[in-house]
Order: structure tokens, then C-alpha cells, then sequence
């Protein structure tokens, strides 16, 4: 499983302290209003301002939801994708960790249900390398090398909160491992 990748890390323009030195160098006595700065210290700042901002107007949305509406929604399609408690869990156990080590990484008595697949999970599976994909319920663009199918292609909502399932099977050649 990879760490997500939607926050800003790198090369951010921030107000920077007037007090600080922008530079390593002790001597160094000028000073700046603003500084390119990176790291988790710039990406933390503008995911949770965000993540507090769609708070105010989607209170009962969980955090799973909130990260797959930071993610997806570009465009907004009305949908998010929700995790519930244990799916990382579960994930674990489909790729094939031990319960011992489930349990030492999450510090609970967890147990591996039955047997299940990786790509039963959605956030997991999608951190598969593959040198492009849309993650749209209304679009999907393909690769020649795959065939992607989709059941069910139309999912109708008639309440909010309302969940329906949905299957997305890809089938094909192996494509080459891609870094990103």
C-alpha cells in the first residue's frame, strides 16, 4: 500500500516569517515576505484547511468520503467512494499478510476474515502502477492493451447516502511495472 498523493508537498509559495532567515546560513541577514518551502509541513497545512472547509457544508461525510471527494471531484459527478472500518484490514489479509502481523500493525486483536481478493477493495487496488486511468463512474478511457467492463453502467440514487455496488474488471496483457 503507497502513502496517497493529493496534498501539495513540493515547491509551495508561503508567507514566511520575517524573524527567519530564508537561507541554512547563520549569517545570512536577509529576509524575505515569501519563501518556496516542502515538505509535509507545506502539504499538511493546505489538505486539513481544505478537509475543514468540505466539513462545513458535508458534516456527516466521514473522512474516507472527504478524501475520495478531494480526489474525484474535479468535476463534480455527485458521487464519492466511502470505506468502511476494517477494509485495510481485510486488504491485508487478500494480499496475504499473517494475522500476527495485521496485529502489530494496527494494534488491535484483528482477524483475517474469509478468504477475499485484492481488487475487492477500492482504495488498495487503485494504487496499482498502470500508466494511465480515469477514476470516473461516467467515464472511463482505456489502454489498447486492456479491456476494462464495467457492471453495473448505470447506478440510479434515490436517496442521499444511498450505496450501490458496481464491479470495474480489467483483463489483458501485462503492461511494463511504470514508476511514477
Amino acid at each position: 500500500m503507497q502513502p496517497d498523493r493529493n496534498a501539495p508537498s513540493g515547491d509551495i509559495l508561503a508567507a514566511y516569517s520575517p524573524v527567519a532567515s530564508h537561507s541554512t546560513t547563520t549569517t545570512d541577514r536577509r529576509r524575505v515576505k515569501y519563501n518556496i518551502i516542502s515538505g509535509t509541513s507545506m502539504s499538511c497545512p493546505h489538505v486539513t484547511g481544505v478537509v475543514a472547509y468540505v466539513k462545513t457544508f458535508q458534516p456527516h461525510w466521514s473522512p474516507s468520503a472527504i478524501r475520495s471527494a478531494l480526489l474525484t471531484t474535479a468535476i463534480d459527478h455527485g458521487l464519492v467512494y466511502d470505506t468502511v472500518k476494517g477494509d485495510n484490514i481485510r486488504f491485508l489479509c487478500s494480499i496475504g499478510y499473517v494475522e500476527g502481523t495485521i496485529r502489530i500493525v494496527t494494534g488491535h486483536n484483528s482477524s483475517c476474515p474469509e478468504k477475499t481478493l485484492p481488487r475487492d477493495y477500492t482504495y488498495p487496488t487503485l494504487t496499482a502502477a498502470i500508466p494511465q486511468y480515469l477514476l470516473k463512474l461516467q467515464h472511463i478511457s482505456y489502454n489498447s492493451k486492456l479491456e476494462i467492463k464495467v457492471v453495473s453502467q448505470v447506478l440510479s440514487f434515490k436517496s442521499l447516502m444511498e450505496k450501490k455496488p458496481y464491479n470495474v474488471t480489467v483483463t489483458g496483457k501485462t503492461l511494463k511495472p511504470f514508476l511514477m
